[in-house]
């Protein structure tokens, strides 16, 4: 079940995940459209979106700082509350089927920082996704796809954690499909119809874009069910999650996608391919990068934390019904 907290830590949490995500994806658009010389001598734009991935799992991974702290204090409190020597303790005894146990019990060994390798994985391979896919695609069409992220957190609602969705709440995801099927055909007439062919996206490419934001999300989908496992099923705290979750994905990224994107040949600037060692040439080539970079990395952990207490609080379908708000957001910066 959900640890229900007050409405007010609720709407906090809300309105913070919104204002955070929303300023992640500006961010991470702007972080594409900065141009700085390249470790050939070339300026180009920075459209590294493994880097951005590594750079999220490493601020995920930060909220172990804090929490390390916490702990601490924890420990600390209980040893000050302890018995002190010489007073008599009481035993606790607890009846059971075979007659009386002592509570204190040994623990059983916690795996639940290896669970969360599942959505840690999860959180890789869809944010690399997304990441490549927004290089091609407007930021606000980008936004709304990644609202088909509710379709596929219900079907999994009812499936996996075999719940019962209202009527009402099966229109909005019917609603939710016809909306994603034509900001798909209007991301692909207005690639078409885009007058500047120096600035054009191929029609191919923008379809590609619209389809890794659509695979992504159903694996975010996923990935958010299993968080919501994770936080109603056990006792795990949102910020260990989180940190674990980090932990796991800067290890698969660091050791696995970064030399695979390394490797990988093709055209640069595509998505499929990254040279981690141009990509600090030019950090260090542009003073703006590095700040883009740094809010990047603090609103997307900031994202990630108040989600997780969203998922905490109430369920991992209202955390992903919130998501695609962001475009409101980001729309009201666009006309301002």
């Amino acid at each position: 079940m959900a640890n229900r907290a007050p409405l007010a830590a609720v709407i906090f949490y809300m309105s913070m995940f919104l204002i955070f995500g929303a300023a992640n994806s500006l961010l991470s658009k702007l972080l594409y459209k900065t141009t700085s010389v390249n470790f050939y001598g070339v300026e180009t734009p920075f459209e590294k979106p493994n880097f951005q991935n590594w750079a999220m799992f490493v601020g995920m991974m930060s909220v172990f700082v804090p929490e390390f702290l916490r702990r601490c204090y924890v420990r600390r409190k209980e040893k000050e509350d302890e018995p002190s020597y010489g007073e008599i303790e009481p035993l606790i005894l607890k009846e059971t089927n075979g007659g009386y146990l002592n509570e204190q019990q040994p623990k059983q060994r916690d795996w639940t920082w290896l669970k969360i390798i599942v959505p840690g994985l999860c959180d890789m391979t869809a944010t690399l996704m997304m990441n490549a896919a927004l290089v091609n695609l407007p930021v606000s069409i980008w936004q709304m796809l990644r609202g088909s992220i509710i379709i596929f957190t219900a079907l999994l609602t009812v499936f996996y954690r075999k719940r019962c969705l209202y009527m009402q709440q099966w229109i909005g995801v019917a609603a939710v499909v016809i909306a994603i099927v034509m900001l798909g055909i209007a991301a692909t007439l207005t690639s078409a119809q885009e007058g500047d062919t120096s600035k054009k996206t191929p029609i191919g490419l923008v379809l590609i874009g619209c389809i890794l934001v659509i695979f992504a999300q159903a694996i975010q989908g996923f990935q958010t069910i299993v968080e919501e496992t994770l936080l109603h099923d056990s006792t795990t705290p949102p910020m260990t999650v989180v940190g674990w979750e980090g932990f796991w994905g800067f290890m698969m990224c660091t050791f696995f996608m970064v030399p695979l994107t390394y490797f990988i040949r093709s055209t640069p600037g595509n998505g499929l391919t990254e040279d981690f060692i141009d990509t600090w040439v030019m950090l260090s080539n542009n003073y703006l990068i590095i700040i883009f970079a740094v809010g990047f990395f603090f609103s997307i952990l900031m994202f990630n934390v108040f989600g997780m207490f969203i998922i905490n609080s109430t369920s991992a379908l209202t955390r992903n019904v919130l998501d695609p708000m962001r475009t409101l957001v980001i729309w009201i910066v666009s006309v301002i």
